[in-house]
């Protein structure tokens, strides 16, 4: 399976292959670093996710609330046998709602 890069050619940033929103769009600082480890990728199809379209338990901020409140996003993980491993691996969710 071939993992989308998360920069295009010209160095730009790729959005969520879903919501098509910044990945780094729910954090406050914006650094290559931040922006590296908000981004992350669907083990099935492997597409570029934010958490949100790709839940796995993630602690996020939680704007509607005070301030640096956090709520926890759904663990929609999965085992994939089919790919070496028994551990439960990041899914998209189009690939999470795909029968299997």
């Amino acid at each position: 399976q071939l993992l989308q890069s998360s920069v295009t050619s010209e160095g730009a940033w790729q959005p969520c292959s879903i919501c098509q929103r910044d990945v780094t769009a729910i954090m406050i600082l914006k650094s290559d670093a931040h922006r590296a480890m908000a981004t992350v990728h669907c083990k099935q199809c492997g597409s570029i996710c934010c958490k949100e379209c790709a839940p796995a338990a993630d602690s996020l901020p939680d704007f509607t609330k005070e301030l640096w409140a956090t709520r926890t996003t759904k663990d929609r993980r999965m085992v994939l046998p089919e790919l070496g491993t028994l551990e439960p691996q990041r899914l998209c969710v189009r690939c999470y709602c795909l029968p299997s």
